[in-house]
C-alpha cells in the first residue's frame, strides 16, 4: 500500500500495484471482455464516454494500492476528439478536476508509459485526489 508521499514521488517508470484481490478482479474483467471479442478500450468508450463528452472523470473501479485518504480517478479521452490536442498539460487536468471535486487537498496527475497501460489504445491520465 502506498502512502501519499510515496505516489508523488514513484517514478513514471515505476508500474503502481494494485492489492490482490483488486488485481484478480481486473484480470477476470480483462478475461471476460476477451472472450467477447471486446478490448477494455472498446468497452470503455462504450459504456463511459458518452459520443459528445470530449473526456469523462470517473472512479477507477480497479484502483491502485494506496492508503484509504487517496481517491483513485481515470480521466478518460474520447477517442474521436484526440485531434483537439486537449489534456497535454498538468495545469489544464487540475483545473478540470478541481471544477469537479471541491473536498481535495492535493492532486496528483500520472499518465503511465505505454508499457504499464492496461488500456493502451485509450489515452486516459490517472488523477490521485488526497482528500481533506
Amino acid at each position: 500500500m502506498l502512502s501519499w508521499a510515496q505516489l508523488v514521488a514513484a517514478p513514471v517508470e515505476q508500474r503502481i500495484p494494485r492489492e490482490p484481490s483488486v488485481q484478480r478482479a481486473l484480470n477476470r474483467h480483462m478475461r471476460k471482455l476477451a472472450k467477447r471479442g471486446v478490448t477494455a478500450g472498446q468497452h470503455i468508450t462504450k459504456t463511459l464516454i458518452q459520443p459528445n463528452e470530449l473526456y469523462v472523470l470517473a472512479p477507477n473501479p480497479f484502483p491502485y494500492w494506496l492508503e484509504p485518504n487517496i481517491r483513485h480517478m481515470v480521466l478518460w479521452f474520447n477517442p474521436a476528439f484526440e485531434d483537439l490536442g486537449f489534456g497535454s498539460t498538468r495545469t489544464w487536468v487540475e483545473e478540470t478536476v478541481r471544477l469537479k471535486m471541491m473536498s481535495v487537498q492535493k492532486i496528483h496527475v500520472v499518465e503511465n508509459l505505454p508499457h504499464n497501460r492496461s488500456v493502451p489504445e485509450l489515452r486516459h491520465i490517472h488523477v490521485f485526489l488526497l482528500m481533506r
